[in-house]
């Protein structure tokens, strides 16, 4: 006789083998960018920067850097110093504390006099000191103080009558530097192409929160061996064919122009560079990842934070994508609309094959799987390698998980590898910086298998957002 729960057993059995099938045909969407990826490398278009300083002087291009800030005080001044040493120096620099509770506004205060710096003006309101004004060399610094907490979207837009009458504006996170040349690189890209609305640079990890040991590997496996990998292959990609859909928000460079006609930076959102970038490219501009232009960021190491991040992250890309993907078809817009679907949906198959290899686990050892195609293929190849790794699968289910994580380990230290060996000659720095993460691939499947299991609550709380509209929060 048949109880109920063997029914219901029997039930998940077929819902898993279903499921199994579907992860098949989703693995598909990714054809698209790989083939992106093999015609970028065959044709070897993967240093797109090249100095065009002679244009540029011409041109007298004018850039202006708002910075939002919240309690980053353990990192302003170094951030200021960042721009302070631009090739490209930009004639505004505006930083704008968001109530912090911290010593940020001081501190940049600090190393702006520390640099020679000169105080112009000071207003003070209510005894406590809202905006200082600094010259150094050829740029004015402006640091404003909110006198109640706006958020990231509403702090920038009330500085855009700064900004005016300049040509290009830079959004760069109070917790991210950038390198030397990091301005001349991006504007080099856009100045070559009048349609070019923003470009952004490939940021690395500067430092963890908390500073630990154990953080600073997790915040390296999320930053450098994961996103290296997609980031240098998928992305770069993207801006060969002129597809890409979103860029980095930590240190943004846009034409003014182009952020003055989508009415400044979204403020309904929780993901401002995916919706400022998806609005862009509706409005036909281009926009570029440049690999050569080099940043670093903080990121979170701690398991608990770094996943509140790709919630917030995926939740917010979601629902730009979901908000905008009819449009872009409507525009015909062929290739942004492909790298939407894959940005959309190429993560659900990692997510289902997770939950898949999960369930396939748990009933196997229940027993409630039979084993038997495992072990007919054991049987095939009988006194090999291949034959007892079958058999102990068969066996102990849990060794599957342990084969899936090794398997992803490989991947990760292979993937670096060839970038490293592809990169070799257009850009020996990348190619030195994929070898030296390869040490941290063992955390990359953890981070993978993290971001996995947070795309499906992201995708529904993507689609509530579209029902009940967002109130982000910074």
């Amino acid at each position: 006789m048949i109880t109920g729960t063997e029914t219901t057993i029997s039930q998940i059995v077929n819902l898993v083998r279903e499921i199994d099938m579907v992860r098949y045909l989703l693995y598909s969407i990714w054809v698209v960018p790989i083939f992106r990826v093999y015609r970028a490398f065959k044709d070897r278009l993967l240093n797109i920067w090249a100095p065009c300083k002679e244009r540029k002087e011409e041109k007298n291009v004018k850039v202006a850097v708002l910075i939002p800030a919240r309690n980053v005080g353990k990192y302003i001044g170094n951030v200021i110093k960042s721009i302070v040493n631009q090739t490209v120096r930009p004639q505004l620099v505006i930083m704008i504390d968001d109530m912090s509770n911290d010593c940020t506004f001081s501190e940049a205060s600090k190393k702006l006099k520390d640099l020679g710096g000169r105080l112009k003006n000071i207003k003070v309101k209510s005894n406590m000191i809202i905006e200082e004004i600094y010259e150094l060399e050829e740029t004015t610094f402006i640091l404003k103080k909110n006198l109640m907490h706006r958020g990231k979207a509403k702090s920038l837009n009330r500085m855009l009558d700064y900004v005016k009458d300049f040509d290009y504006v830079m959004v760069l996170d109070s917790d991210t530097m950038v390198e030397s040349t990091y301005i001349e690189r991006l504007l080099d890209v856009m100045e070559k192409d009048p349609r070019s609305g923003a470009a952004s640079g490939l940021p690395l990890l500067w430092d963890s929160s908390p500073p630990s040991r154990w953080a600073w590997w997790i915040a390296k496996a999320f930053r450098e061996s994961s996103f290296l990998v997609y980031a240098l292959t998928v992305k770069a990609a993207e801006s060969k064919v002129k597809a890409v859909a979103t860029l980095s928000g930590c240190c943004l460079l846009i034409r003014r122009k182009a952020l003055q006609e989508i009415n400044g930076f979204p403020v309904d959102t929780f993901a401002e560079d995916a919706e400022l970038s998806l609005r862009l490219a509706l409005r036909n501009y281009r926009l570029y990842f440049v690999p050569e232009a080099l940043a670093y960021t903080v990121d979170p190491g701690s398991p608990l934070t770094l996943g509140r991040k790709l919630f917030r992250i995926l939740r917010g890309m979601y629902t730009s994508f979901f908000r905008t993907i009819s449009k872009i078809l409507k525009k015909r817009l062929w290739g942004l609309s492909i790298t939407a679907i894959y940005s959309i949906f190429g993560g659900i198959p990692l997510s289902v094959s997770l939950m898949n290899l999960m369930a396939t686990t748990y009933l196997a050892a229940r027993g409630y799987i039979s084993s038997s195609i495992l072990v007919y293929l054991a049987s095939l190849l009988q006194f090999s390698e291949v034959s007892v790794i079958l058999n102990l699968i068969a066996k102990y289910p849990l060794i599957l998980i342990v084969a899936s994580y090794l398997w992803g380990v490989i991947g990760s230290f292979l993937a670096l590898l060839t970038l490293s060996l592809i990169y070799r000659k257009d850009n020996k720095r990348i190619s030195r910086i994929s070898i030296s993460v390869t040490k941290y691939t063992p955390l990359v499947p953890l981070v993978l298998w993290l971001q996995a299991f947070i795309a499906i609550p992201a995708i529904m709380a993507a689609v509530r957002d579209l029902i009940r509209g967002v109130e982000p929060r910074w």
